[in-house]
């Protein structure tokens, strides 16, 4: 390093480290503030650091030896240490700095100056007024005791000092059922209660079947951890292992935590209750079957009533071979298949299920009546995760989705969307790490995938979330993908060693987005690497379509930045917006307020909204596709099956605007689908009237009425009920993303020949209640 670098360097700022609330108190202490005099000196080496509990008595005298506070009994204090937590509690300045100074049994006196101790600015302690904290003190301290804690609760109400540690990560929560031996006593030594003989004491967890603070204790123990748990009078709540003790201010339990047995609540409400009953290999929740698996059990099915009727068994009923399934598929009862999905391998459970989570919705054995609550034995043998498509070839890959998206079709038929979607959404996360290698792998994967986004928006339509179906058509829509075509870029000169064989113009050279002379160009030719990575952007974002161009249509591109000559300004970059001094200013604002700065390389701007408009627009020059000179760029929409869905997302939402611009956009896009596209404006038009409809009776009379006058009754719920059964003649889409057809309207309800005689009749019945009269 020269002298100038090293002069540089020291001239830089280095950012410190701000100063915590101590160490800022701790610049208070100045030579002579603070003494020390050892009166006994202490046994061992260690000495109390941040983190540990000290128990300590003080006595406070003034210099004259006048004692003004002490904890000892003969003082006249409660004979009852003080404890704190290094680092943890409040406490004054002169003995945060003094007692982890001091040995275990160390006796020693520490004067003070008035602003260290309860004389300081802020002091975070108070005391009476007739204390003489303006005075210099002296502070006899004996350290009786200090250890390593685990801090609770924030308020240091509840401690915990391990004595042996334990196995395994897993703690109790509720409602595990818990055994443990337990012991408790006062600070001051009397004991108080003692379960440490006989049978371990039992408790389900979060019942408040044990002092609160115990109960927060044990749940930071693992299974045959010993420890002592400190709890303050606060936390000692009534339970049916000990009454509250009066007059105590801290209670000492010494736990040992024998066993405790896992319970989920599954659902969270308490009906779908999971009771591990032998443990099984690995660590949860790493080593369950939480993904979609070939899952191998065995089960005992029972009635949950007084006579645990067993209804089916594997052991028995399946000739003793284990029961094979996939999750994720329906094959099972939901309730079920949830259960097995937090079981390790060689687990057994006993759960618990509702009548909805069990068989209400899913085919019942003839043996189970209906509403029936089930209890299973379930012992999960072992499963098999999916099958990796790390290293299967493309073929392989699609034979799997498609076995994938068969079951999702599958579930989608049998009304199970909420499974269909998942298996949909799963292939196209999968998707995201395909990698097509030519054009005609690329249309396939471009095809399946856009299949799947329209398969979500069916399923995410049959659940009634109109809003999320829209998205996923737009998904589609958007992802709309002209597949790499060969190129030809135009290049004056090029290095001799290109190879140029097969090419007729030698400043000619073909390549295809993705080949490896890709990257041999770009390095060769700077200006090839931005023209031509904004070209591959756009292309690979589905921008446009290579279509020719149309009868009395025109194309051209207005902005030609590329069209530089070759030997005047061909080198010359030109730029729309950067400038050197925009560029300057930004990194001295950021130097001077101390900004991060951060590159971020933008290959190109486009604005991706859905048109109404047919745009055409030139290929750029030196771009043009291989094969396809005189065609132009079509940046119209695409997928007329996406925007007829995405139409009927619309619809259900309520959007007739949106709604009728994509039918009407289908028609333009693809006139094959112009009838589908027809039939969609009629349902649209006979829903705008519906709605009309009912808003219009349902207000019918509430403002045009005079006081007295007698408002129509029945007629809203008869709107209701007429939008009702016309929502059952909606049109039923398949999963495929296949052509959906529309049906017609129910007919309006037929009028009696009374109604055209006397139509003010009706009203006159139907306000008290009567829809229909029939005069015999």
């Amino acid at each position: 390093m020269t002298v100038h670098e090293g002069e540089e360097q020291e001239s830089v700022p280095q950012k410190k480290k701000p100063l915590s609330d101590a160490e800022k108190r701790k610049q208070k202490i100045v030579p002579g503030s603070l003494m020390k005099a050892v009166i006994r000196p202490g046994g061992g080496e260690s000495t109390p650091s941040d983190g540990d509990r000290v128990m300590y008595h003080c006595t406070v005298r003034t210099l004259d030896g006048v004692v003004v506070g002490s904890t000892r009994s003969e003082c006249g204090g409660k004979g009852t240490p003080i404890r704190h937590v290094l680092g943890k509690s409040k406490m004054i300045l002169g003995l945060l700095e003094g007692v982890p100074t001091m040995l275990k049994g160390e006796v020693a006196m520490f004067k003070m100056k008035p602003e260290l101790h309860y004389g300081e600015a802020d002091c975070p302690l108070t005391v009476p007024d007739s204390f003489p904290k303006e005075d210099e003190l002296h502070f006899e301290i004996e350290m009786l005791d200090f250890f390593k804690v685990k801090v609770i609760s924030d308020d240091l109400g509840v401690l915990k000092k391990v004595i042996n540690e334990g196995q395994g990560w897993e703690s109790p929560r509720e409602p595990y059922e818990v055994k443990a031996w337990i012991s408790a006593k006062t600070s001051e030594g009397k004991e108080i209660l003692s379960r440490t003989h006989g049978e371990p004491y039992f408790f389900i967890f979060g019942k408040s079947e044990v002092p609160k603070g115990l109960e927060m204790g044990i749940g930071t123990m693992t299974r045959g951890e010993k420890a002592v748990v400190y709890v303050a009078n606060q936390y000692t709540t009534q339970s049916p292992l000990m009454p509250i003790i009066e007059g105590v201010e801290e209670v000492w339990f010494e736990i040992e935590l024998v066993h405790f047995i896992q319970v989920r609540d599954v659902l969270g409400d308490g009906r779908l209750i999971k009771r591990r009953i032998h443990d099984g290999r690995g660590d949860f929740p790493m080593d369950c079957p939480l993904h979609d698996s070939l899952l191998r059990i065995h089960y005992k099915g029972m009635l949950l009533n007084d006579e645990k009727m067993v209804f089916y068994n594997t052991r028995v009923d399946n000739n003793g071979q284990p029961l094979e399934f996939g999750s994720g598929e329906g094959l099972v009862p939901e309730g079920l298949e949830m259960c097995v999905r937090l079981m390790l391998p060689g687990e057994i459970a006993l759960v618990t299920c509702p009548p909805d989570y069990a068989y209400d919705k899913f085919p019942r054995p003839a043996n189970v009546p209906e509403g029936a609550h089930i209890q299973w034995e379930i012992e999960l043998l072992g499963f098999e995760m999916p099958k990796d498509w790390t290293g299967l070839n493309f073929q392989a890959i699609m034979d799997e989705a498609d076995k994938i998206r068969g079951t999702g079709n599958r579930l989608f038929k049998e009304g199970k969307f909420e499974l269909a979607k998942a298996k949909y959404e799963k292939m196209l996360r999968e998707f995201n790490h395909v990698n097509p290698q030519d054009d005609e792998e690329g249309k396939v994967f471009l095809n399946a995938r856009n299949s799947l986004h329209l398969n979500v928006a069916a399923c995410y339509l049959k659940m009634g979330e109109c809003r999320k179906s829209i998205e996923a058509c737009n998904k589609d829509l958007l992802t709309k993908h002209v597949i790499g075509r060969g190129l030809y870029i135009f290049y004056p000169e090029l290095p001799k060693h290109v190879a140029c064989s097969g090419i007729a113009n030698p400043h000619e050279v073909h390549y295809r987005m993705g080949h490896p002379s890709f990257s041999l160009l770009k390095k060769l030719f700077p200006q090839f690497s931005s023209i031509s990575s904004l070209n591959y952007a756009l292309d690979d974002n589905g921008t446009w379509d290579l279509v020719p161009l149309p009868t009395g249509k025109k194309a051209r591109l207005i902005a030609k930045g590329y069209a530089q000559t070759y030997g005047v300004d061909y080198s010359d970059s030109f730029s729309l917006v950067a400038k050197l001094t925009s560029i300057l200013l930004f990194i001295s604002l950021a130097a001077s307020y101390d900004w991060d700065l951060h590159q971020l390389d933008i290959r190109n701007v486009f604005l991706h909204e859905d048109l109404q408009e047919e745009v055409y627009m030139e290929q750029h020059l030196g771009f043009v596709a291989q094969g396809e000179i005189g065609k132009v760029l079509d940046a119209s929409p695409a997928h007329a099956k996406a925007l007829y869905r995405r139409g009927m997302a619309y619809m259900s939402a309520g959007d007739f605007k949106e709604a009728r611009d994509d039918f009407k956009m289908m028609m333009s896009v693809d006139k094959s689908y112009e009838p589908d596209a027809t039939r969609a404006l009629v349902k649209l038009k006979q829903k705008e009237q519906e709605v009309e409809r009912k808003a219009r009776t349902q207000f019918k009379g509430l403002f045009d009425k005079k006081p007295g006058d007698i408002a129509e009754a029945g007629v809203a719920n008869r709107g209701d009920r007429m939008l009702s059964e016309n929502q059952k003649n909606d049109d039923k889409e398949d999963s495929d993303g296949d052509k959906e057809f529309l049906e017609a309207e129910d007919a309006p309800p037929r009028m009696g020949f009374l109604s055209y005689l006397w139509p003010t009749g009706r009203r006159f019945f139907t306000s008290f209640g009567l829809d229909r009269c029939s005069i015999l």
